[in-house]
C-alpha cells in the first residue's frame, strides 16, 4: 500500500452507500493519512447513485489528491456510458 503511488478504486451502491468491502478498506486507509499519492474512485448504481460522490469523499479522507471526480454509470451501461468510462481511464492514466 505504502509503495504505490497511485489507487484508483470503485464500488457499486448498495444501501445508498458503498459495498462493506470497499468500506472497510477505506476506513483502515483513512489511519494510515497518506501524502503525495493520487486516488480515483467511480461505481455503478441501480438508481439512487451516492458511491462515485462517497468514494470521491473517503478518498480526499484517506489523504489522497484526487485526480478526478467520482464516475457514476448504471448497471447496465449502454454505448454512450462505456465509451464514458473509456474517456475516463484515458484521463485518468494520464494524469498518473
Amino acid at each position: 500500500m505504502f509503495k504505490i503511488n497511485d489507487r484508483v478504486k470503485w464500488s457499486s451502491t448498495i444501501n445508498k452507500g458503498i459495498l462493506s468491502g470497499m468500506a472497510s478498506t477505506l476506513e483502515i486507509m483513512k489511519g494510515l493519512k497518506f501524502k503525495n499519492k493520487k486516488a480515483a474512485g467511480f461505481g455503478s448504481y441501480g438508481w439512487s447513485g451516492e458511491s462515485p460522490k462517497l468514494m470521491t469523499e473517503a478518498l480526499k479522507a484517506c489523504g489522497f489528491d484526487v485526480l478526478e471526480e467520482g464516475l457514476g454509470v448504471l448497471w447496465q451501461p449502454d454505448a454512450d456510458a462505456l465509451e464514458n468510462c473509456r474517456k475516463y481511464g484515458v484521463e485518468l492514466a494520464q494524469k498518473l
